[in-house]
């Protein structure tokens, strides 16, 4: 996508890209959230 002028990008793309990046988001949140649950039951410190 790199040098193509914004106007370029239709609004279908953008929509597109952006639940794209909000589900990696997404994602990571849950995978850190899952992280965090296993350690706090691991070591006991809730």
């Amino acid at each position: 996508m790199e040098g193509v002028p914004p106007e370029a990008i239709t609004r279908e793309e953008k929509e597109a890209i952006v639940a794209e990046e909000e589900a990696k988001i997404k994602a990571t949140y849950r995978d850190l959230s899952i992280g965090a649950l296993i350690s706090a039951l691991t070591f006991g410190s809730f």
